[in-house]
């Protein structure tokens, strides 16, 4: 799994690519190794950092056990849609279950509201956490907006899920078109660990200018807050109070 995430925020992802085996990738069958077909790189355009998230199973000696998992949906007319999820993992070294619900209102075609919810309950450990999850989408000739917010419970045990256990995440991503050739583009983020109250807030604002013979000028500036929590463990007998961070950067960019 290729995953791209913002510069300033390494707990929010904005882009995923699933890889195929054979045609992205190969694994030796001798050595296990998994081998890209092609280099992923460091950093995409925008200069934000890219990873390579790689899921496996493996197979053991222990009794077998059933996974198994459904969803449905329902139309509520032509705006609204409903849906349920459940999933049972019964490994008899932590059975796990987790239902879901969501919601989805499409007042028109350029436009989606999204609601969501998820619950898992953990045997082994007895942990029961939620996670909570409001997405906006809005794509017409002019405006583009694409807007969500998240909290998960440290309890909440998702491998599949994109936002990591005890998170609060917001993100917006807009730009507007002012003219053939001129884009008003507004990124802005916030991301919180819901157990420290940790958090770093960011907006970055620019303007995009299409030029004759295929090139592309950017201009704009950012801006990034930490805001940590009441304290911080420095060892195990002293904690220490950390200082608030600004940080503002401009960038400019030819392509």
């Amino acid at each position: 799994m290729e995953v791209n995430a913002d510069l300033a925020f390494s707990q929010a992802r904005y882009h995923t690519a699933t890889l195929a085996n054979f045609t992205d990738y190969d694994i030796d069958a001798l050595t296990g190794r998994l081998l890209l077909r092609a280099p992923v790189a460091s950093f995409d355009s925008d200069m934000n950092p890219q990873f390579i998230r790689v899921s496996y199973e493996s197979a053991t000696d222990g009794p077998s056990f059933v996974v198994a998992g459904a969803d449905a949906k329902l139309k509520l007319g032509d705006k609204v849609s409903v849906g349920i999820a459940l999933v049972m993992d019964k490994d008899p070294l932590d059975t796990m279950q987790m239902h879901g619900v969501n919601a989805t209102f499409k007042p028109d075609e350029h436009t989606t509201l999204t609601v969501e919810g998820a619950h898992t309950d953990h045997d082994l450990t007895g942990d029961k956490g939620d996670a909570q999850r409001v997405e906006f989408k809005h794509d017409d000739d002019k405006l583009k907006i694409q807007a969500q917010a998240a909290h998960t419970d440290a309890t909440f045990e998702n491998a599949s899920s994109t936002i990591a256990q005890g998170r609060n995440e917001a993100n917006l991503k807009a730009s507007y078109q002012v003219g053939d050739k001129t884009r008003v583009v507004v990124d802005a983020a916030s991301s919180g660990d819901a157990a420290t109250g940790d958090r770093r807030n960011g907006l970055m604002v620019g303007v995009e200018r299409s030029m004759d013979g295929g090139v592309k000028l950017e201009v704009g500036a950012r801006h990034v807050q930490d805001r940590p929590g009441a304290s911080t463990v420095v060892d195990d007998t002293a904690t220490a109070t950390v200082p608030n961070g600004d940080t503002s950067t401009v960038r400019g960019r030819r392509s």
